[in-house]
């Protein structure tokens, strides 16, 4: 389901990479939270009829983390933008034929594996 299910997808994959944890649906020992806030598509190229030729996708979150076992949030609203990673992630060369969805599915990898490492790789 559009961008939020690429981002969901993108962390469900990057958080089964670790054996130490399992994604379930309920009753796990965390729960990580969070919601789109923005997303921007910056042109950064123009092609000489003044169409945006290159462009980069930045989504921003907010996100929360909470240890169920212990019953105490861990993280709080955290803001995160995928451009604070990595200017290249979620870059589109639009006259080369790419489409916007490629520079979402690059921006959704890059913030999930942020993500997944600012919360199961802390706890």
């Amino acid at each position: 389901k559009g961008l939020e299910g690429k981002l969901t997808r993108a962390l469900i994959h990057r958080l089964n990479l670790d054996p130490n944890v399992r994604v379930v649906n309920s009753g796990g020992d965390a729960v990580i939270s969070g919601e789109i806030i923005v997303v921007k598509n910056t042109p950064l190229r123009e092609t000489t009829q003044d169409r945006p030729a290159t462009m980069v996708v930045s989504i921003v979150t907010s996100f929360s983390f909470y240890d169920e076992v212990e019953q105490r949030p861990i993280l709080t609203a955290v803001r995160l933008s995928s451009s604070q990673s990595s200017s290249a992630i979620g870059r589109v060369e639009i006259d080369g034929g790419e489409v916007m969805a490629s520079a979402e599915e690059a921006a959704s990898q890059e913030l999930a594996k942020t993500i997944a490492r600012r919360t199961v790789g802390m706890w």
